[in-house]
């Protein structure tokens, strides 16, 4: 988003509570060193609120973080702020390794998940 990578942290810690961290770093060439922008908390157990992957729609108000469980809709965010935040949580009412997700346009979504035994290994269409 306008010339950075935003880095959402995928928190492993014991005692996971769903807090992650935002750095912004610039998409150029160069050394440089993360920025902390933003400490948050998604609610729920690891399934629930481990970010596994994160997309931004074309008007760039609306971030996507997926998770195994759930997307969380984050709006009212600035490009060097995200701890004014707001954050939605939407059940997919299904659990999977979900890793990447995509906007198609501004109310629909890719999500794919790996492949694990029999299960997974599919792309799904999810408007909401």
């Amino acid at each position: 988003m306008d010339g950075n990578f935003y880095l959402f942290t995928k928190n492993r810690s014991k005692g996971f509570d769903g807090t992650f961290l935002v750095f912004k770093v610039p998409n150029k060439e160069g050394d440089f060193e993360a920025k902390l922008i933003g400490k948050l908390k998604l609610q729920g157990g690891y399934n629930d609120a481990a970010i596994t992957s994160a997309t931004i729609n074309a008007a760039k108000d609306k971030i996507v973080l997926l998770t195994h469980k759930n997307i969380h809709i984050l709006t009212g965010f600035t490009a060097s702020d995200f701890n004014t935040a707001k954050i939605q949580k939407v059940p997919l009412d299904h659990n999977s390794q979900k890793e990447a997700v995509v906007f198609i346009n501004d109310k629909t979504l890719l999500i794919a998940d790996e492949k694990e035994k029999n299960e997974g290994g599919n792309v799904y269409q999810f408007a909401f």
